[in-house]
């Protein structure tokens, strides 16, 4: 499978939740920068999705971004866990994320950046 077809807008990724509850699937959504994709947020997506769930990734935008919208897009929709990546939900549609991983992207960002840094001292 293509995993950028697991990409979508707002208005699109909508229209999917709704079909995908209206068939009586479990649907979480969770929002983040994924910026850079690390291991430690893969595994707290698979720790955060209950079994049988559909998971739906709204990603963010970070305050100066390491990565393109696009690229952190496929790279999370590349994951196994993940069975929706939205890139934009400018009209607002989206139900309320369950979670959101912001505080703990910036966290990672931060120790991320630091070790980059020192190895290239």
């Amino acid at each position: 499978m293509d995993t950028r077809e697991k990409i979508l807008t707002g208005a699109a990724a909508a229209g999917r939740i709704a079909q995908w509850r209206a068939s009586g699937a479990d649907v979480q959504i969770a929002a983040g920068w994924f910026d850079p994709l690390l291991a430690a947020s893969a595994e707290a997506l698979a720790a955060f999705k209950r079994p049988g769930a559909r998971l739906v990734v709204a990603l963010g935008e970070p305050p100066g971004a390491i990565l393109g919208l696009q690229a952190r897009a496929e790279m999370v929709a590349a994951l196994r866990v993940v069975d929706l990546v939205v890139t934009d939900d400018s009209s607002g549609v989206l139900p309320e994320p369950e979670r959101h991983f912001d505080d703990d992207h910036a966290a990672l960002r931060a120790r991320f950046m630091a070790h980059v840094v020192e190895r290239m001292s």
